[in-house]
């Protein structure tokens, strides 16, 4: 008798999660990226918080697309999803993204939470039920 319950016509696919030094590589890499749009918006707009609003469009933005990463995510090899391997949107990238300052101002607590799970998600991942995992997690397995 075949078994209905687990039988698919869809690949399996291993989770392969982002390490803490990929990760920490990307957000030096974003900041970069972060840092010279906030110049040269700045001197275009003077407005006060074009620093958080420019953060904020340059990693959602990006999440949300089909990408699934931010630039400095892609050159680490890594990409946001949820578990079934779909992309965020916007809302959620949002959710994703100000809760980072949540992690940051308990004394960076939330982000010490990638040593501790086995999953490597940060508070803020875990709030906006988010994975960060390699491309390697979307190569088919046989």
């Amino acid at each position: 008798m075949v078994d209905r319950i687990r039988s698919t016509i869809f690949p399996e696919r291993k989770m392969c999660f982002a390490s803490v030094w990929e990760r920490a590589a990307a957000l030096v890499i974003d900041a970069f990226f972060v840092l010279l749009i906030c110049v040269i918006a700045s001197s275009v707009i003077s407005a006060p918080y074009v620093a958080l609003a420019t953060a904020w469009l340059y990693e959602c933005l990006q999440v949300c697309s089909r990408h699934q990463a931010t630039l400095g995510q892609r050159v680490m090899g890594i990409k946001l999803c949820h578990a079934e391997g779909g992309h965020l949107d916007f809302v959620e990238a949002s959710l994703r993204h100000f809760c980072k300052y949540i992690s940051l101002f308990t004394a960076l607590s939330g982000y010490l939470l990638i040593l501790l799970e086995p999953k490597r998600r940060c508070l803020h991942d875990r709030i906006a039920q988010a994975y960060v995992v390699t491309y390697d997690s979307f190569a088919i397995t046989a």
